[in-house]
């Protein structure tokens, strides 16, 4: 398939995608907001805050409707726009999700609910997200944009500045994720301990739900986030250890052409290309018949 086809249909895709989920997340935002009573407010804030997160994360990635218009991906303020869009949403979304299971955890576990819980959270979360999102301009090396294209479909941090993907997204990503692994996965050894000593069916049954559902949130977590986000920062981390260099050298055939043919990538961390200093002394290559 041309190349620039997989974009456009990189982009089309997308779009969809992101329309689905911008109509999803808002639904349910509506369907909290319409609920009469609510049992629990706190809990009730933390969701809308998090599906408020994926409605911006999915409104950024709609925006991918201009570059299909234009049949190109340009950069410029509308690209920054989307990729720090998509940055904000990506990384509040995650941080949302950690406040939840840590209220939780703490509910269960400890039995202490922080009347202040919420209030703490969206004072830290939100700039923080948004902080994480707008640093990279001050770090950004002159005449190279820190938000470009991600492959083609979208904006997103610059393939320029891999190490920065990791520190301000993957990195991220994977050190909350493990931190909901180990509090959901704490709080399912508690309630399964909790379930031997409780003698009452009725609470037994309460407990065993409970702790079946909890176990798919960490489920979900390893199976989704962890090996894209593993594998890319191992990419990221990798990179810049390993250099791939072509090289070239100048050979001659049998009618005393001169032709240039290209060696194989030499593959070096930290030593010298041995065939760079063997053309040294070497100025020519000659087949023989």
């Amino acid at each position: 398939m041309d190349e620039n086809l997989e974009k456009f249909a990189g982009m089309i895709a997308v779009c969809i995608s992101g329309a689905l989920s911008n109509v999803i997340a808002m639904g349910m935002i509506v369907l909290i907001l319409l609920q009469k009573q609510q049992k629990n407010l706190t809990v009730s804030r933390l969701v809308m805050n998090m599906l408020f997160s994926d409605w911006l994360q999915s409104f950024g990635f709609i925006l991918s409707l201009r570059w299909i218009s234009d049949g190109e991906l340009t950069s410029g303020t509308y690209c920054v726009f989307q990729g720090v869009l998509i940055n904000i949403g990506d990384i509040a979304s995650g941080c949302w999700a950690t406040a939840i299971c840590l209220h939780t955890y703490m509910g269960i576990v400890h039995s202490y609910k922080p009347s202040l819980f919420l209030k703490v959270a969206i004072a830290i979360i939100w700039p923080f997200s948004v902080l994480i999102s707008v640093i990279g301009f001050m770090l950004r090396d002159p005449g190279t944009p820190f938000y470009d294209s991600a492959g083609g479909s979208w904006c997103w941090i610059s393939p320029k500045y891999s190490a920065y993907r990791i520190g301000f997204h993957y990195g991220i990503i994977l050190l909350l994720a493990i931190i909901m692994i180990v509090l959901y996965g704490a709080m399912c050894i508690i309630l399964f301990k909790h379930y031997e000593t409780v003698k009452s069916i009725e609470t037994k049954r309460l407990l065993s739900r409970t702790a079946r559902r909890l176990i798919f949130y960490p489920l979900a977590y390893l199976i989704v986030i962890f090996p894209l986000g593993l594998r890319n920062a191992i990419y990221g981390i990798t990179r810049h250890l390993v250099s791939v260099r072509p090289t070239s050298l100048t050979v001659q055939d049998r009618n005393g052409k001169e032709e240039c043919a290209k060696r194989p990538p030499t593959v070096s961390p930290s030593i010298p290309n041995l065939v760079d200093l063997e053309s040294n002394s070497k100025d020519e290559i000659t087949y023989l018949q």
